[in-house]
């Protein structure tokens, strides 16, 4: 009778007690005379195969029925609750008969374990890490792995399969690159990010931030960086708008793991979600996601390792504030991707052939080896931060350059599969450019110190020039007083002495942390902190009292008195 069901495991063994038929499975109840049938399912429903998950080592069953099957957790096969779901894609199961498939499918799986298909299975796609000595291998949509998604996961999947020629895409590569240097670094960005696991490391998430005026070919380029893996268009929603939930952001970037993420136009962002997609950059450029709990303890964290993409009308340092860590986690490209008119724009926009550079870069990778990538990398990285030296910190330069190197071997891995890239030197040039700017953009506190310098100018009627009591306060009350600090030389300096309130809530309506520049000021000399009491503030006199004040450090300040002696500004210390 079984051999009648198409599609049952090769050696299928029925167990004992149980009838499999092609119009559905008895379970046998009582023994002898009173041995009777119990319909259980109206139609066949049977176990094709078993699997395991190479990254989690959990168990997943694939539950079959003619015309369909479902790939499912073992526990949820086995729990007449979670095996209900089936139900909505047409499984011969209902409310009524879920207990005894459940029974059946327990009995079916322990009859059959041995002969049961024993697959591997992984629910992301991106790099499988070989084992014994194998090489790494590269999961797509397609293989080579079985590969689990959900609803929304499979309309990845399915806009991730190739359309069109190569040949055909690579034609198009070069008339683009040679017109658009913005749409060349934008694609190696994006093919780059498959490298980056292989790299290690070392080669740390990024944000690629596309932002400029409207009509400026800035979602044409996104688009172009995509169609390395999969169709670009609208219709595929590879591309997510900015809109999109964090959970959804961060489960997507779980499920491209090496791929990278593609998010577009930062005017779609809620004003009251801003803080919170803020908080997803981070995420990202940390390469995991937020730790939930779990009535069974921590669930395990999800992680990645790629870029993100991101377009807007403003840079996202603007939208999301002025934060350090945000700046120095992007490279920013404020350049016109296309000029007005150009007739690429439309051909991209239309573009029918996708989803062959990324596979093709992957493999390369393969054949380069680890080792050899890393070396590579490190040299580039090491060659770009010479050329950044002096724009900003050591470790500034070092961070910005390694985001470089990782396009620069994108270029690298783009040119050696054929596809037609600028002149090394001219690469450099622009990748150098960017960087630069980045990191200027990047020096927070020094903006924020400028910024603060202008305010105290337009409050020096709110700061007095002496350590006694002032009887006439202006409008708004005192801030603050001028003086002098003994620095760790020995030297005195001149400064300004300010109410840390006052400078706080300054900072925080200007968008910027004083937790985050405070601590540079105090490393550049800006802030004298109290070295004694190991605090930002020091105790100083004044209006009469002991106070605690910051102490800043003003070139050129003219508030403090020349007929002041020294035993005055001894005061101050």
């Amino acid at each position: 009778m079984n051999r009648l069901i198409v599609g049952l495991p090769p050696g299928w063994v029925t167990p004992e007690g149980w009838i499999l038929g092609p119009h559905g499975v008895w379970e046998i109840a009582g023994s002898g005379r009173r041995e009777r049938t119990v319909l259980i399912a109206a139609r066949p429903i049977w176990i094709a195969a078993r699997l395991r998950d190479v990254d989690t080592g959990r168990m997943f069953l694939r539950i079959a029925w003619p015309g369909g099957s479902a790939t499912i957790e073992r526990e949820a096969a086995l729990c007449q609750r979670s095996l209900l779901r089936l139900a909505g894609e047409d499984a011969p199961v209902s409310s009524q008969s879920a207990a005894g498939v459940v029974r059946w499918l327990e009995a079916a799986e322990a009859a059959n374990r041995d002969t049961l298909p024993m697959e591997q299975t992984v629910g992301r796609l991106g790099w499988i890490e070989g084992r014994d000595g194998a090489a790494p291998v590269w999961q797509g949509p397609e293989g080579p792995l079985t590969l689990r998604a959900q609803r929304g996961e499979a309309q990845q999947m399915a806009a991730m399969k190739p359309r069109g020629t190569w040949e055909g895409w690579r034609d198009l590569a070069a008339r683009v690159h040679a017109a658009s240097p913005v749409a060349l670094m934008t694609l190696a960005a994006s093919v780059g990010s498959a490298l980056m696991a292989r790299i290690g490391p070392l080669a740390a998430p990024f944000v690629v931030d596309l932002s400029g005026g409207s009509g400026k070919g800035k979602t044409v380029a996104l688009r172009w960086a995509a169609s390395a893996w999969a169709c670009p268009t609208d219709r595929a929603v590879w591309i997510k708008p900015w809109s999109s939930s964090s959970p959804s952001i961060e489960s997507f970037a779980w499920f491209l793991q090496h791929a990278p993420l593609m998010l577009d136009d930062t005017r779609k962002l809620n004003l009251r979600r801003r803080q919170e997609l803020g908080g997803s950059v981070y995420q990202w450029a940390s390469g995991q996601g937020a730790g939930k709990g779990h009535p069974d303890g921590a669930r395990e964290v999800r992680t990645w390792h790629s870029v993100v993409f991101s377009t807007g009308e403003v840079p996202l340092p603007s939208i999301f504030g002025q934060d350090i860590g945000l700046r120095m986690r992007m490279v920013r490209i404020e350049d016109d991707p296309f000029v007005d008119g150009d007739p690429l724009v439309t051909e991209i926009e239309g573009i029918e052939t996708w989803g062959h550079a990324g596979p093709r870069v992957a493999a390369w990778a393969v054949e380069q080896g680890d080792a050899a990538l890393r070396a590579a990398w490190l040299d580039v990285r090491g060659r770009l931060a010479a050329r950044l030296a002096g724009a900003a910190t050591a470790a500034w330069c070092q961070r910005a350059s390694g985001y470089g190197a990782t396009i620069w071997m994108g270029l690298m891995a783009l040119n050696e599969i054929g596809v037609e890239v600028r002149p090394p030197d001219e690469a450099a040039a622009i990748i150098v450019g960017w960087l630069r700017a980045g990191i200027e953009s990047a020096d927070v506190p020094g903006a924020a110190w400028d910024r603060l310098c202008a305010w105290l100018a337009s409050q020096s009627g709110r700061i007095v020039t002496h350590a006694g009591p002032e009887p006439h306060a202006p409008p708004g009350g005192w801030i603050g007083r001028t003086g002098a600090v003994k620095l760790d030389s020995g030297d005195a300096a001149e400064a300004v002495y300010v109410l840390p309130s006052a400078v706080d809530a300054e900072l925080r309506r200007w968008g910027y942390d004083p937790d985050d520049v405070l601590p540079v000021w105090a490393k550049r000399g800006l802030l004298v902190e109290d070295a004694k009491q190991q605090a930002r503030a020091r105790a100083i006199t004044w209006l009469g009292k002991k106070v605690r004040l910051y102490c800043l450090r003003i070139d050129g300040w003219t508030g403090m008195p020349e007929e002041a002696g020294e035993v005055e500004k001894e005061r101050w210390n």
